[in-house]
């Protein structure tokens, strides 16, 4: 894939839903709320001998890269210069935008996407819970 400076590029990214405690006029309250990633949770053949750990996630998003520059200083590798934020399944965008710098290889993979597997299942955490409290 060929970029540019300046060219913002768009890559889908797994979430995952999550609890986080925030604090409102009446105190603290829980929300629920989207985190870049994926989340493990025991498969279907988890035991003692054979801990089998599965990789899950909720929903797809977009992790946003812009380009800021890219610079080849003298004998070492191309550098990219971009900022990174996320836009969550609800279409919220949110992080900072730091820079941050890497080779133009390294950034080319970044490009593919979210680098190990995963299972984007009918996950539903707050059933698995419900599940395991009944037993």
């Amino acid at each position: 894939m060929s970029y540019k400076t300046g060219d913002v590029l768009l890559v889908k990214y797994p979430f995952c839903r999550e609890k986080t405690s925030v604090i409102d006029e009446e105190g603290f309250a829980e929300i629920d709320t989207w985190r870049p990633g994926t989340k493990f949770i025991d498969g279907p053949d988890s035991c003692p001998e054979n801990p089998y750990v599965e990789s899950v996630a909720d929903s797809h998003g977009k992790m946003i890269l812009t380009v800021v520059d890219i610079h080849k200083p003298g004998k070492f590798p191309t550098r990219v210069f971009f900022t990174r934020q996320w836009q969550d399944p609800d279409g919220k965008v949110f992080g900072k935008g730091k820079l941050h710098i890497t080779t133009k290889q390294a950034f080319t993979i970044l490009l593919r996407g979210y680098r190990h597997g995963y299972d984007l299942s009918n996950y539903v955490p707050s059933v698995l819970a419900i599940a395991d409290e009944v037993l």
